[in-house]
C-alpha cells in the first residue's frame, strides 16, 4: 500500500496530481496523524489526573498519599506541556510515537503504583482502557503491538504480586477483553487509513491521463492567462464607458426589431412595387403625350426610390441578397466622388488620399457605393459653412487588441476613412448615431436611415465602422472591410443591353399567389413570345404540371401559403431532373439553401424588378447562361 500525496504540477498551479509515496513516507504521515491525537490525549491526561490527584489527596490512605499525589502532579504537568507543544507545532512528527508511548507508560505506571500501594481493584480496567486508547492512536502496528506488550507485561508482573488468585483471574479476563477491543480499534483505524490510501491509489491510475491533458493545455493555459490579464485591463477601462455599452445594447435591440419588421413586410411591399414598376414601364413604352411620359418617368423614379428604401430596410434586417464579387475599392471610390461632386456645395473641397495598393475586397459593388455615398453626404451636411471632405484609402493590419475593439477577427483590412471639418458630434449623440430613424436634421430633411443602412451593409460584409469625432473638430467614419488578394472582376451593367427575345415558343409555368403580380408576370412574358401557364399557389402548380409532358422554366415565388417555391421545385424536379427554375423573392430566403432548391443553373431574382430585368433573367436561365 502507498499513500498519495498532492504536489503542484508546473503550469497547473490550480490542479494537483496524486503521486505515490514510499513506505517510510506512509509511516511519517501516520506519525503526523498521531501528533493530532497526542494533543487530545495529553489534554485528557492533564484533566483526568487533576481529578485523580484531588481524590488521592483527600481519600487515599496516608502511607500511599504522598507518592500517588506526586505522581498525579507529574502526569498533569506532562500532559499540559505536551498539549501546549502539540498545539503550537513544537513537536517533531518523528518523536510522536515515543512521546505517545511514554505518556501511555506513565499513565500505566500510575495505575500500577496505585495497585501496589492501595490494592486498587479497578487497575485492570484502567490498564485495559489505556490499551484501547493508545492502540487506536498508534497507526503503526509494530508500535501498537510493542507498547501493548510492554503494558500488559508490566501489569502482569505487578498484578501477580499484588492480587490474589481470585482477583487475578477476574483481572485477566478484563485485560483480555481490553486487548481484544484494543486490537479491534487499532485494525479498524488501520483499515480505514488503508482504505483512504486505496482510494488515493485509484487516483494514481488517472495520473497519466491528467498529466497528458495538462501537457496539452499548458500552452493554452499560458495564452489564456495572458488573455485574461489583457481582458482584465480592458475591463478596467470599460468601467468608464458602461453607459456607452448600454446604449449599444439598446441600439442592437432596435436594429433587431426593425429587422423583424422589415422581414415581415418586405414580401408584400416588394410585390406591390414590382406591379407598379411593370405597369409604369409598360405605360412609358406606349406614352405619346410628353407631359404624360414625363409624369410616368417621375412615377417610375419614385418607385425606384421606394425600392431603394425597401432595400435599406432589408439591410437593417440583413435579409437582402448580396452580389459579392472581388472589387477594387479605389475604383468604387472614384465613381462615388463623381456623384458627390455633383451634389456637394461649391465651398466643399474634395480630397482623396490613397496610401496603399491592392485594396481589393469581396463585396456587393452597389451596396459599397451606397455606404460611401451615405457617409460622404453626411459629411457634406455636417459642413454648412463649407470645409474639406477627405477620403483616405489604406490597408491596415489589425492585431488582436485592435480587432477586438472593433468586434472583428485579427487580419488585413481595407480601411476607407471619410473625414470632414464640420461641426462634429457630441458625446450625447454619438451612441445613437447608427440607430434607425435617428437624425439630427430638421423635420423632412432626412429619414434617419443613411448611417443605419451603412452600418448594416458593412456588418453584413464582415466589417465594421469606427467613429471618431469631437465638437468643433469634425468627424471621421472609418470603414473596415476584409482584404482579399484576388483581382477585381470586370463588372458589366446588364441594363445597358436589351434582353434578347425568345427564339421560339417556350413554355413557362408561373407560380405566384398575388393576383396582380401574377397578371403582370403573365402579361410581360406573353409579350415576349413565351407560352405562359399560371398557377395561383404550389398545389395548383403541381395539378397543372400533371397534364404537361415538359416545361422550359418554372418561375415561382419563394414564400407562398401551403407549398412554397422550394417545395414545388423539389417535387417537379423529381419528375424532370433537368428542370430550370427562376425564383423571385422580396428578400433572400435561407430555405433555398436548406432545401437544395437553387441548382447550379437556376437563379434568384430579387423584388422589386423591372420588366426588362425579368425578361433578361428568364432568358439567361432558359439559355443556361445564368451565373
Amino acid at each position: 500500500m502507498v499513500l498519495l500525496h498532492y504536489v503542484p504540477v508546473p503550469h497547473a498551479d490550480r490542479v494537483s496530481v496524486p503521486v505515490p509515496l514510499t513506505r517510510r513516507a506512509l509511516d511519517q504521515e501516520a506519525d503526523r496523524v498521531l501528533v493530532g491525537g497526542l494533543r487530545d490525549a495529553s489534554a485528557g491526561t492533564a484533566i483526568c489526573f487533576s481529578v485523580f490527584g484531588l481524590y488521592n489527596a483527600l481519600l487515599t490512605p496516608e502511607h500511599a498519599r504522598a507518592a500517588l499525589v506526586t505522581y498525579d502532579a507529574l502526569l498533569v504537568l506532562a500532559g499540559v506541556v505536551l498539549h501546549i507543544a502539540s498545539r503550537r507545532a513544537l513537536l517533531d512528527a518523528r518523536a510522536a510515537p515515543f512521546l505517545a508511548a511514554g505518556l501511555a507508560l506513565a499513565v500505566v505506571g500510575n495505575i500500577l503504583l496505585a495497585l501496589v500501594l492501595v490494592h486498587e481493584s479497578a487497575s485492570a480496567f484502567y490498564v485495559a482502557l489505556v490499551l484501547v486508547l493508545t492502540s487506536g492512536a498508534m497507526l503503526r502496528t509494530r508500535w501498537a503491538v510493542s507498547l501493548g506488550g510492554v503494558i500488559v507485561g508490566a501489569w502482569a508482573v505487578v498484578a501477580s504480586v499484588s492480587r490474589d488468585s481470585a482477583g487475578l483471574m477476574e483481572d485477566v479476563f478484563v485485560i483480555f477483553a481490553g486487548c481484544t477491543v484494543a486490537a479491534i480499534s487499532h485494525f479498524g483505524q488501520k483499515r480505514e487509513h488503508l482504505g483512504l490510501v486505496t482510494l488515493r491509489e485509484r487516483d494514481t491510475r488517472r495520473k497519466a491521463e491528467l498529466e497528458a491533458a495538462l501537457a496539452a493545455v499548458a500552452a493554452a493555459r499560458d495564452e489564456l492567462d495572458r488573455k485574461v490579464e489583457a481582458r482584465t485591463r480592458q475591463l478596467r477601462d470599460e468601467l468608464a464607458t458602461r453607459t456607452q455599452l448600454e446604449e449599444q445594447l439598446r441600439h442592437a435591440q432596435k436594429m433587431e426589431a426593425v429587422g423583424r419588421l422589415a422581414g415581415g413586410v418586405a414580401h408584400d411591399f416588394n410585390n406591390l412595387l414590382t406591379i407598379i414598376s411593370s405597369g409604369l414601364e409598360l405605360g412609358s413604352a406606349h406614352a405619346v403625350d410628353p407631359p404624360a411620359a414625363e409624369a410616368l418617368a417621375d412615377a417610375f423614379e419614385a418607385t425606384r426610390r421606394a425600392s431603394e428604401l425597401t432595400r435599406g430596410l432589408l439591410v437593417l434586417g440583413r435579409k437582402q441578397e448580396l452580389d459579392r464579387k472581388p472589387i477594387e475599392v479605389v475604383e468604387v471610390l472614384e465613381g462615388v466622388e463623381r456623384m458627390v461632386a455633383r451634389i456637394a456645395r461649391a465651398n466643399v473641397r474634395l480630397v482623396r488620399r490613397v496610401e496603399s495598393t491592392g485594396t481589393h475586397v469581396l463585396a456587393d459593388r452597389g451596396q459599397l457605393e451606397q455606404v460611401l455615398l451615405n457617409l460622404a453626404i453626411n459629411a457634406c451636411d455636417a459642413m454648412p459653412e463649407g470645409g474639406t471632405l477627405t477620403t483616405t484609402v489604406e490597408v491596415r493590419a489589425l492585431d488582436a487588441a485592435q480587432a477586438e475593439a472593433l468586434h472583428l477577427e485579427p487580419g488585413s483590412y481595407v480601411c476607407v476613412a471619410v473625414s470632414d471639418t464640420g461641426t462634429g458630434i457630441d458625446a450625447t449623440t454619438r451612441p445613437s448615431i447608427f440607430e434607425p430613424f435617428f437624425t439630427t436634421k430638421p423635420m423632412g430633411k432626412g429619414t434617419g436611415l443613411g448611417l443605419a443602412i451603412a452600418h448594416g451593409i458593412v456588418q453584413q460584409h464582415g466589417g465594421a465602422i469606427e467613429l471618431v469625432s469631437a465638437v468643433g473638430q469634425g468627424s471621421t467614419f472609418s470603414v473596415f472591410l476584409p482584404r482579399i488578394e484576388a483581382e477585381p472582376a470586370k463588372v458589366v451593367d446588364p441594363s445597358s443591353h436589351p434582353p434578347p427575345a425568345a427564339t421560339h415558343e417556350q413554355s413557362i409555368l408561373v407560380v405566384e399567389d398575388e393576383p396582380a403580380l401574377r397578371r403582370s408576370l403573365v402579361r410581360t412574358l406573353t409579350r415576349q413570345g413565351y407560352h405562359v401557364l399560371q398557377a395561383v399557389d404550389g398545389s395548383d402548380a403541381l395539378r397543372i404540371a400533371e397534364g404537361l409532358s415538359s416545361i422550359d422554366l418554372l418561375l415561382s415565388d419563394v414564400v407562398m401559403p401551403g407549398l412554397d417555391g422550394p417545395e414545388v421545385a423539389a417535387t417537379l424536379r423529381a419528375r424532370w431532373p433537368t428542370l430550370r427554375v427562376l425564383f423571385v423573392s422580396g428578400y433572400s430566403d435561407d430555405r433555398l439553401a436548406d432545401a437544395g432548391a437553387l441548382g447550379p443553373r437556376d437563379r434568384l431574382l430579387s423584388k422589386p424588378y423591372t420588366a426588362n430585368q425579368l425578361v433578361r433573367a428568364v432568358r439567361e436561365v432558359v439559355d443556361g447562361t445564368a451565373a
